[in-house]
């Protein structure tokens, strides 16, 4: 299964025609949750009190990857970043210093 073009195609008329009653509100409910998580991280990156380093601002992770992972590789690689992210600065320094 190519996840990255199963990620990036639109639904079609037959796809939604073969979907059961329970795939099409399982496939609303976890699109609306991922803009809706995506949405709150950018709107939280937008009114930080200081930016992220640049370096850190490269994406990584093409959803469809993140997708392909297993959920505790995922939820693995997240806690590392929450420990990085308390151990070394990620945003650049003020100005006001």
């Amino acid at each position: 299964m190519d996840v990255e073009k199963l990620l990036s195609t639109h639904l079609g008329m037959g796809e939604a025609w073969h979907m059961n009653p329970d795939e099409a509100a399982a496939l609303h409910d976890h699109v609306t949750g991922l803009v809706t998580v995506l949405s709150a991280v950018s709107a939280r990156a937008q009114t930080s009190e200081a930016p992220l380093k640049a370096e850190l601002l490269v994406p990584l992770w093409p959803l469809a990857a993140i997708a392909a992972m297993d959920r505790g590789e995922w939820l693995d690689t997240h806690r590392l970043i929450q420990q990085l992210g308390s151990a070394a600065p990620l945003r650049k320094e003020s100005m006001n210093n």
